[in-house]
């Protein structure tokens, strides 16, 4: 067992300056792994027709801008401390357990303007259905409870889609736009519009009851952005390769798309 004795001097000053040697080194991997991950996204972006901002030299990472399919978009990723085997969105409220770093991967779309519904979509958990949730059996009835609550809401295929009007609420999740959001591996959250309106609704929920678990709807919809002009996308994935990141900024201009299409009949003039 070594003991302050065995280092030169029998004095401290040697220990301390292991220490402070040996948190320097981890502090210069630490760094260099940063880089490591800032180039390797940099160069996705490239191949995926996304120009960096920035030179990545704090601790947030290189945003990446460009236009895809006509719209302009934004693509980041970004790291968050979390409780090992309790990662994202969708993990239970326990907070025990020791933690570790996971990447996730956000793109953001511009619509035209600022939108006055809006959708919310995440991984279906479990099968279980919310309150309103539509389904072929008994269609008319949960079309029904979502008149009085004001949110249509869909399951289907692995993701629950959430939001108004219900023509959007569709369109996202059918067609170029829902295959595309299946797509995406570890999809963790899309709000499109005012998703915060959706879920200030469905935190006040169909008939007083709340359309989230008691605490999950803060942990699901915690951080979205409160832009009326914009479909944000995050997955819990650690993407680095360009021809996989310029499919997911296109299924986020899928989103955009159809999103704007649907709403756009709904308030064109008979």
């Amino acid at each position: 067992m070594l003991t302050i004795s065995d280092f030169p001097g029998e004095s401290t000053g040697a220990l301390i300056a292991a220490i402070g040697v040996a948190i320097a080194g981890l502090l210069v991997l630490r760094f260099l792994q940063r880089r490591h991950e800032a180039n390797q996204w940099e160069a996705a972006g490239r191949q995926a027709g996304l120009n960096p901002v920035g030179d990545g030299s704090s601790d947030g990472a290189l945003e990446l801008t460009g236009s895809v399919n006509g719209r302009p978009v934004t693509a980041r990723y970004e790291t968050r401390r979390e409780i090992q085997g309790n990662e994202g969105r969708h993990k239970s409220l326990s907070n025990k357990g020791s933690r570790h770093r996971v990447t996730y991967t956000i793109v953001e779309v511009e619509l035209s303007g600022a939108a006055d519904g809006g959708v919310i979509v995440s991984p279906a958990s479990g099968g279980a259905a919310a309150p309103g949730v539509r389904n072929a059996r008994n269609r008319r009835h949960d079309r029904e409870r979502l008149r009085r609550g004001g949110v249509f809401t869909v399951a289907e295929d692995g993701l629950m889609l959430m939001g108004t009007p219900q023509a959007a609420v569709e369109a996202v999740s059918e067609g170029l736009a829902g295959r595309a959001l299946r797509a995406i591996r570890d999809l963790q959250i899309v709000t499109v519009g005012d998703a915060s309106g959706v879920a200030a609704r469905l935190t006040e929920g169909v008939d007083g009851r709340s359309m989230f678990g008691v605490g999950v709807g803060d942990v699901i919809l915690k951080d979205i952005p409160k832009d009326e002009t914009t479909v944000y996308v995050e997955t819990m994935a650690f993407i680095r390769d360009g021809d996989e990141l310029r499919q997911f900024a296109e299924g986020a201009v899928a989103v955009a798309d159809a999103f704007e299409e649907a709403t756009a009949r709904t308030s064109a003039p008979e």
